[in-house]
């Protein structure tokens, strides 16, 4: 079966669904708590541990999966430890959908404007960690902005070759090579680590 174009665009940037993991403390009054990362995949379902107790999803929560909320049926008591287990991707359709039409669905040079635009963000990152001190960890700043370097130089690689081929292959590049992105992912759940030590 065809990848459709955004699927396809998906796979070039390496963006796949992963498992992420976040950690919280209750505050007393709050029954809603905002995911990093929207929407949440519903398969499989998202769990939730308080205390390290595993809650019920419809339950104890219910979950908001456009948003990424999770909603307690009644709020937790104050510093009791919670922490969300969920799968979900770092761009949604609507994001990759709108880089798509910008450039005409060529798939190569959205993705590379995906990747500049992910660059930009690590960056950030990178210059925020450096301004603070680097959060204690030496390593957020080296790898953030590593991850940024890499994330240009993939993009770069990406409109070389459209710019060489594009005439011909359009964006039909075979499905190997440079349509996966090995690190991409492996860089994101990096910095996402790095920044779960230097919070918890």
């Amino acid at each position: 079966m065809a990848l459709s174009t955004l699927e396809r665009l998906r796979r070039k940037i390496g963006d796949r669904s992963a498992i992420r993991r976040e950690t919280s403390t209750a505050d007393g009054l709050s029954t809603n708590f905002k995911l990093k990362l929207s929407p949440v995949n519903a398969t499989p379902v998202p769990q939730v541990w308080l205390d390290d107790t595993l809650l019920t999803e419809g339950v104890d929560y219910s979950v908001n999966y456009e948003d990424g909320v999770i909603i307690f049926s009644n709020a937790p008591t104050v510093n009791q430890k919670l922490v969300f287990q969920y799968y979900a991707v770092v761009w949604t359709d609507v994001d990759l959908q709108d880089y798509l039409d910008q450039y005409s669905d060529h798939v190569n040079i959205s993705a590379a404007h995906v990747l500049l635009s992910w660059a930009a963000d690590a960056a950030r990152l990178a210059k925020r960690e450096t301004l603070s001190g680097g959060g204690g960890l030496g390593a957020v700043t080296k790898d953030t902005s590593v991850a940024a370097r890499e994330l240009r130089n993939t993009a770069k690689a990406l409109m070389d070759w459209e710019i060489e081929y594009g005439d011909t292959l359009g964006s039909q590049v075979p499905a190997d090579g440079l349509t996966e992105i090995p690190w991409t992912e492996a860089a994101f759940e990096e910095i996402e680590s790095q920044r779960f030590i230097r919070e918890n």
